[in-house]
């Protein structure tokens, strides 16, 4: 709008056009304006590249550490996962197995939680158990203890 006034302005001859605003301050101020937001697209083109690339960059680790994590269960334990992992840097925790039988004697409709009973850190937080109909996932030897992997 305030190009279309400047050049409205500078159409008309000089005896005609307003005296207020000052035109050569309306240039001023469009120029500044111009400039201002020609530096703002400028530094949003750059940091969407750095964000852009960031994203590239922890996909690539994410992959790493998970390539990492195989050639560790592969070669130096048998694909058990097992409470020396911790030695990695990984947190390890154990569950007992729950059998398809004892699944069933459970109460279909779970009692309301207490409010005053604190919440789990994540760390601790673990999925429920998928009945495996006897079969072993991880190594372990039926009806044993389960071990698994959570984040460090």
């Amino acid at each position: 709008m305030l190009r279309k006034y400047i050049l409205k302005e500078q159409s008309r001859p000089e005896a005609e056009r307003f005296a207020r605003p000052n035109l050569a301050d309306a240039i001023r101020v469009h120029d500044e304006l111009r400039a201002q937001l020609t530096l703002r697209q400028a530094g949003q083109n750059q940091r969407e590249k750095a964000v852009a690339a960031g994203y590239e960059i922890a996909a690539k680790m994410y992959n790493y550490l998970q390539s990492a994590a195989t050639h560790l269960l592969t070669f130096n334990f048998d694909f058990v996962v097992t409470v020396e992992l911790q030695n990695w840097g990984f947190n390890v925790t154990t569950r007992r197995s729950t059998s398809s039988e004892e699944k069933a004697e459970e109460p279909l409709v779970d009692a309301p939680a207490e409010t005053t009973t604190p919440e789990p850190a994540p760390e601790t937080i673990t999925p429920e158990a998928t009945p495996t109909n006897g079969t072993s996932t991880n190594g372990s030897t039926n009806g044993s203890l389960d071990l698994f992997l959570t984040r460090p």
